[in-house]
């Protein structure tokens, strides 16, 4: 079962990925034929989100489109690897915030 929180978290992903790339966007309403890895990337960064209340979900999925070029494909897992935490760092480094 997928929270309100998780679905928040889901279709802010939608957005940011989208719109890093110029493309409209159609937010997910409908969460039962989610697949399985990416409920449990989901669970993940709930968790991760409720544990760091001070960080932003749009800022979060948006950094990589600034670190890498923005065709590339940023799939929900990435967002629980320690590279994403690198490229984290590399922003905050550039700008002073996240």
């Amino acid at each position: 079962m997928v929270s309100e929180r998780e679905k928040q978290i889901y279709n802010s992903y939608l957005y940011a990925t989208r719109s890093a790339k110029n493309q409209p966007t159609k937010f997910r309403k409908d969460f039962s034929r989610l697949k399985d890895e990416d409920f449990v990337s989901l669970k993940k960064l709930s968790g991760f989100f409720k544990k760091h209340t001070h960080v932003n979900y749009r800022d979060w999925f948006a950094a990589p489109f600034e670190v890498y070029s923005k065709d590339e494909y940023f799939d929900l897992q990435f967002f629980n690897t320690r590279k994403d935490i690198k490229v984290l760092l590399t922003i905050h480094e550039r700008t002073g915030n996240i």
